[in-house]
């Protein structure tokens, strides 16, 4: 008996266009990612706000304020962004397979229930 191992050329075509769609996926996913980066990093640099004080006399307006980290909490990607950042964190509480447990239906309720 010989140890050799025999493919034939199916299932070797097969393997070579499985990879070959893993690398082009993991490749899509990097560049969307860098875009995103990208995207975010240059619409921040435009980002200002300003703050006002109203007295009894009058309004006292600063001049811009320039947001150099964190979300600014009025721009409508703000929302998304923060779900977004939550995937990982979320996906990890989930595989923990823990949470309250209510003791008169038996039902474990996760952080999910707060979303």
């Amino acid at each position: 008996m010989s140890d050799e191992i025999k493919f034939d050329k199916l299932s070797v075509i097969s393997t070579v266009l499985i990879i070959m769609i893993v690398v082009i996926i993991v490749t899509v996913i990097i560049i969307i990612n860098t875009k995103v980066i990208s995207f975010t990093k240059k619409v921040m640099s435009y980002w200002r706000a300003r703050m006002l004080l109203h007295t009894e006399n009058k309004l006292i307006e600063t001049d811009d304020i320039n947001i150099q980290s964190g979300m600014f909490q009025v721009d409508s990607l703000s929302p998304l962004v923060f779900c977004i950042s939550l995937i990982p964190r979320a996906k990890q509480l989930n595989s923990l397979k823990t949470g309250y447990e209510e003791h008169t239906i038996k039902t474990k309720i996760s952080h999910l229930i707060y979303g």
